[in-house]
């Protein structure tokens, strides 16, 4: 939830615009804008190029392999396909404007840094179920990780997005992907597969207390009332979440 308290402090506390003029102003990682750009959209494939190689080495049991390696890969890819759409909702509800394009109201979350962040967590999944030390895990997970922080922090020297953009953007990738991967994408004794049963199960428990908790429901998906409850000053800055009156949880 760090990112997302970032955020928050960022837009509340005027932060943004500040750190956005110093980071283009300066460049200190890479240069220019235009090549901050261009270095945005590169980290963002090398995320999931780092994904699908951790996706890949993860193992899969001996038997029925391939069953299991296709559906655990699919599951993920779901995943990431999940992250990019329901970051394109949340552009479409704040309708905030981007700092070099005031004509273009869909800065907020970004999606690269939701994107790549969402792969992060996905690929650090997959390494723990690698046959490798404990120090050599935690480095790729660092590399992991930090792939994802650079491209944030590429959008915004490239002004491309707000800081606030990018912590929220960094923060809902890992949120849907630790949520799907731990809920749908369930290794167990090594194996990385897909267990829809229990992942229907696990869905309808934690949905049900998140709508009976807050007493609403969310248009998007319901799991995300309790990320909405908690970054709400933040979301409500820039636009409005419908919310629909509770009629009860099914």
């Amino acid at each position: 939830w760090l990112p997302t308290l970032g955020a928050a402090l960022f837009a509340i506390a005027d932060w943004d615009e500040q750190t956005l003029e110093w980071a283009t102003d300066h460049n200190p990682l890479f240069g220019n804008i235009e090549d901050a750009k261009q270095w945005s959209d590169d980290l963002a494939v090398a995320a999931s190029l780092n994904w699908l190689v951790t996706g890949v080495a993860a193992p899969s049991g001996k038997e029925h392999f391939w069953r299991n390696k296709a559906r655990g890969l699919g599951g993920q890819a779901l995943t990431l396909a999940a992250t990019r759409s329901i970051t394109d909702g949340m552009k479409s509800l704040t309708d905030r404007e981007r700092p070099d394009r005031p004509d273009s109201n869909n800065s907020f979350p970004s999606l690269h840094t939701s994107g790549a962040s969402s792969a992060a967590t996905l690929a650090s999944r997959n390494i723990e179920q690698l046959d490798l030390s404990d120090r050599s895990k935690s480095a790729w997970k660092f590399g992991s990780y930090s792939l994802a922080a650079l491209t944030g922090w590429a959008r915004i020297e490239g002004n491309r997005h707000y800081p606030s953009d990018v912590l929220f953007g960094y923060a809902l990738g890992h949120f849907i992907a630790a949520l799907v991967n731990d809920a749908f994408i369930m290794p167990e004794r090594g194996n990385l597969h897909f267990r829809a049963e229990q992942a229907i199960l696990h869905a309808r428990v934690q949905i049900g207390a998140a709508c009976h908790d807050l007493g609403a429901r969310a248009i998007f998906l319901e799991e995300f009332c309790s990320l909405f409850h908690c970054c709400g000053a933040l979301v409500f800055k820039f636009g409005k979440v419908h919310i629909l009156p509770n009629e009860g949880v099914s």
